[in-house]
């Protein structure tokens, strides 16, 4: 008899679609899943960016824009992820016919990642001139099944009249973040995870020639020289635009850094307004780095690693 669920069936019952407010449900519970997806996350990141060296940016501002923007990417992300992986799953389990079960749902995000893969990683890459890279299709197809697949099953978990699934969902999250912030603690307490140091510098240390990944060069002699052949030079006005290069000899010594607990080093070089200036020694002892801004610390950094 139609709206009759057979026993033991654990998916919708046969004949009877899901009713406007129980959509609604469904994709409330995927963007909270999104959400909860994307603190962790970062709680992660946290925990971790102690282990590395500071990246440029300006954290404040992103944690704001986070705030705001976050809400409306996971509402944007529920709507065109898991609504389109909804309702494939269940046109295709009526077409065999069949109950759809979670691992059916589950089966059709991963082809659905799949597709989204291929277009992001071969079909934009083509239609821009660029060839495709398979490691990066590989890699698109993984995150987006890591991504959408815990959001979408919660959402059909809500879809199929399981309550307060979003309520458990923050809850699992209200002990799931603390749960890494205490495990990561204790990594750093046993010394699996060490806090970042930056290298310990003398005037051996920087002696020799630093390049980046373009052909620029710099040359630190004993007698207080470097050379600059090709470094880049960019405009503090210009958002990290590269506005010419610097060629010419002048004089280094070392000078207290913008960054605390970091060595500086400042260059003195004619004619090079933007070389000439105070440069961080960061990387680590065996891949040691120097760098600088290029311009507001929003845009990045420019550095030329060691050469061995």
């Amino acid at each position: 008899m139609a709206g009759v669920r057979p026993l033991g069936a654990l998916g919708p019952v046969a004949g009877v679609k899901p009713r406007g407010p129980r959509w609604v449900a469904a994709l409330w519970t995927a963007a909270v899943g999104f959400g909860v997806e994307g603190v962790v996350t970062v709680v992660v990141l946290i925990m971790l960016t102690p282990h590395y060296e500071p990246a440029p940016g300006n954290y404040g501002l992103g944690v704001a824009l986070a705030m705001f923007v976050g809400p409306i990417a996971c509402t944007i992300a529920a709507v065109t992820v898991t609504w389109p992986v909804l309702l494939l799953s269940r046109w295709s389990a009526r077409r065999r016919p069949r109950p759809e079960t979670w691992w059916w749902c589950s089966a059709t995000c991963v082809l659905m990642a799949a597709a989204g893969s291929l277009t992001l990683g071969v079909v934009c890459p083509l239609l821009l001139g660029v060839r495709p890279d398979a490691v990066v299709v590989v890699g698109l197809w993984l995150s987006l099944v890591v991504f959408a697949s815990p959001a979408t099953l919660l959402a059909r978990a809500a879809l199929n009249r399981h309550r307060h699934v979003a309520s458990l969902t923050l809850g699992a999250a209200a002990v799931l973040i603390p749960s890494i912030v205490l495990q990561g603690a204790g990594l750093y307490a046993v010394g699996l995870l060490r806090v970042y140091e930056y290298p310990k510098v003398d005037q051996g240390f920087m002696l020799g020639t630093w390049s980046d990944d373009n052909g620029g060069l710099l040359t630190f002699t004993a007698d207080g020289k470097v050379t600059a052949d090709g470094v880049a030079e960019y405009d503090f006005e210009s958002f990290g635009e590269k506005s010419g290069e610097c060629d010419g000899t002048g004089t280094w010594t070392f000078a207290v850094s913008d960054t605390e607990g970091a060595q500086g080093v400042a260059l003195n070089i004619p004619g090079c307004s933007y070389v000439t200036d105070v440069w961080t020694v960061g990387g680590s002892q065996d891949h040691p780095t120097v760098h600088q801004w290029m311009g507001d610390p929003d845009i990045g950094w420019y550095g030329l690693d060691r050469d061995r």
